[in-house]
């Protein structure tokens, strides 16, 4: 049976991407590992907002190209993945920081990450950071939820701009999830044993049912 192994670092929205990447794997047969050198695919999922997670992200990647090189043989059918706000904000120069890396994909791609996966199987490397269309980046809702406690999220990206924050360059500007999809989900959750739901979004204070779309910030 095929195995993952999932680093995950950052916030709560962070920690929900895992879990939705995991979700959508397991269904293509992958099962969850804690041990990186056991998994066919290791994916490290980073945030940028503190220096301290990204260069941890940064350090762990190494760790995990350089197992490849120094053992070739153990790790030639092994992917390497680099996922999350760093992902997004470097793109593929990360692919010549680090030799080995198979796969860069951004937060509005995480979605398409057993794709990518199968991808990378027949192509050098795959990069996948450009912005997803609005309800596209929902799509593969966490649904195998174990425990009593479960994240939704209801929206992504923020129009704020403050001089010190990142997320409109790298989650991109506010786009909310319909009504009907936030319920939808919920409702499979509820059904599932969940009794404590919470929202997730950069800034879930704007959130609006009619989806509103702005243009991609300057870079």
């Amino acid at each position: 049976m095929k195995k993952v192994y999932i680093e995950t670092y950052g916030c709560q929205m962070n920690e929900h991407d895992s879990d939705r990447m995991l979700s959508i794997l397991s269904e293509k047969g992958y099962t969850a590992t804690r041990q990186p050198r056991e998994a066919d695919v290791v994916i490290v999922n980073t945030c940028s907002v503190r220096s301290k997670a990204e260069q941890k992200a940064y350090s762990s990647i190494g760790r995990y190209t350089g197992l490849k090189k120094k053992n070739p043989e153990a790790w030639q059918d092994r992917l390497v993945v680099f996922s999350g706000c760093v992902a997004q904000q470097e793109g593929a120069r990360l692919l010549k920081r680090f030799q080995g890396l198979n796969v860069v994909v951004g937060p509005s791609q995480v979605h398409r990450i057993d794709e990518l996966i199968v991808r990378a199987r027949t192509e050098e490397s795959v990069v996948a950071v450009a912005p997803e269309t609005a309800q596209d980046r929902f799509r593969n809702p966490v649904t195998d939820v174990h425990g009593i406690k479960a994240y939704v999220t209801i929206m992504e990206g923020c129009n704020n701009f403050c001089s010190y924050c990142t997320v409109p360059f790298l989650r991109g500007r506010e786009v909310s999830r319909s009504a009907r999809h936030i319920m939808d989900e919920v409702y499979v959750l509820v059904a599932s044993g969940v009794r404590e739901i919470v929202l997730l979004g950069q800034n879930v204070n704007s959130y609006a049912d009619t989806p509103r779309h702005f243009p991609a910030p300057a870079s």
